[in-house]
């Protein structure tokens, strides 16, 4: 479990690091660039420096990289490229089959699996760090225009460094006996595999003040709000051990964006209308994915 809790820190570290800055007014007047980032992840993310504000674009970063981590690196194997391969990127027929043959015969699953691991492992390793590089530009184009500009390229390299670290620490578990595996959906909202998003700052004692002003990020919410709220958004994939929970994820609850939700979107003027980020990149689409959650399965399945 202490990958696990080593690649969520680091990734919690580098959202706090870039994050809860307050942004120029002029990145701020770019309302055309949060309108469409909130409505790709569908959360209310606007063009302020208030504490809410800065709470969702925490919540924005983790849950953009962690689906992505879930999808292409944290996998049982990686298929290696070919041109005549259609199929989602990091979720594959491979994975399924392991994920569901998991519950059905672990030995038979494990057996398979360590063949699969034996096969080509330089290859492995270089598709995985492939994939990492391109998560990593990814959330770069993908984000960017919510870190302040002179510290973009530092947040372009951290960005890779993790995803690198996240590739690595992955290889340290996929040969354990039991299969680990990340899920992104459950049966039910349940402190049992969830737990409330953790957006405020854990080092606040030790850095009270970020751009001179206190970053204001409060505590996470209670554990028992779970059952009194509801869930909208993974902010970070739990992790299964067998067919146990290894680690809950994170969810984010309606009570931790309501503020930010309130904020009356700053009014638009022709000027930030005729600019309308220049620059802004086009995303790739990303394909369906098609895998069920082990804890999403029925006995009728």
């Amino acid at each position: 479990m202490s990958e696990i809790d080593k690649i969520y820190g680091y990734a919690k570290s580098l959202a706090l690091k870039y994050f809860t800055a307050d942004l120029s007014d002029e990145i701020l007047a770019e309302t055309q660039v949060f309108e469409r980032i909130g409505k790709d992840v569908r959360l209310p993310l606007h063009p302020s420096n208030s504490i809410h504000a800065k709470k969702v674009r925490i919540a924005v970063f983790l849950a953009s990289l962690g689906t992505r981590l879930a999808d292409e690196i944290f996998v049982p194997f990686y298929l290696l490229p070919d041109e005549n391969q259609d199929l989602p990127e990091g979720i594959d027929t491979v994975t399924v089959m392991l994920s569901n043959l998991s519950q059905t015969d672990p030995k038979r699953e494990l057996h398979l699996r360590s063949v699969l691991l034996a096969i080509y492992p330089e290859e492995q390793m270089k598709v995985a760090m492939e994939r990492a590089s391109e998560i990593a530009t990814y959330l770069y184009f993908f984000l960017r225009h919510l870190v302040s500009e002179d510290q973009r390229e530092n947040f372009r390299q951290d960005i890779l460094q993790l995803c690198r670290e996240a590739v690595l620490s992955w290889d340290t578990l996929r040969p354990l006996k039991e299969k680990v595996e990340p899920y992104t959906e459950t049966e039910e909202e349940s402190p049992k595999y969830w737990l409330p998003a953790e957006l405020d700052a854990a080092s606040q004692a030790r850095n009270p003040q970020a751009n001179g002003q206190p970053n204001g990020l409060g505590s996470k919410p209670s554990l028992h709000s779970l059952k009194s709220a509801k869930g909208i958004k993974l902010v970070w994939p739990g992790f299964s051990y067998g067919n146990k929970v290894l680690k809950q994820g994170f969810m984010l609850l309606e009570s931790q964006v309501e503020r930010a939700s309130e904020e009356a979107p700053l009014k638009r003027n022709v000027r930030a209308m005729q600019r309308a980020s220049p620059g802004f990149p086009v995303l790739p689409n990303r394909r369906s994915i098609t895998k069920k959650s082990k804890f999403m399965l029925t006995a009728g399945d």
